[in-house]
């Protein structure tokens, strides 16, 4: 780092927002599945701490993302939708509302060959 020089307006970031309750939200311009737009109401993906609702929740103690139950409910349609010929499952497994079986999955060299997810930041 040099004296004098400021670098940071060349840095790309992503806002966290913080509710009262100290839980941290993002406002994720979009979501796609295999590089195509998640069908969502655009607004419910923006943070509004004032309606405690919208954005996506980040939770460290958790190994997945909270989405708001509309923006859920989408993703999981279009994803399935993606996912041909892999069945669900009769009872999904907690806290998720749908699973498929991943017996029936193909396999890469990455790991199961399942649909690109991006959540864009």
């Amino acid at each position: 780092m040099l004296p004098g020089i400021d670098i940071s307006s060349q840095l790309g970031f992503t806002p966290l927002t913080i509710s009262p309750e100290g839980h941290y939200y993002v406002t994720l311009p979009s979501i796609r599945i295999n590089n195509k737009q998640v069908p969502t109401n655009a607004s419910s993906l923006k943070v509004n701490i004032n309606a405690g609702a919208g954005g996506t929740k980040i939770i460290t103690i958790k190994p997945y993302i909270v989405l708001e139950q509309p923006i859920y409910q989408s993703f999981t349609k279009f994803f399935t939708s993606q996912l041909l010929g892999i069945p669900k499952l009769a009872k999904p497994v907690a806290p998720f509302s749908l699973c498929h079986d991943s017996r029936k999955l193909k396999s890469t060299r990455a790991g199961p060959r399942v649909p690109n997810r991006d959540f864009v930041l």
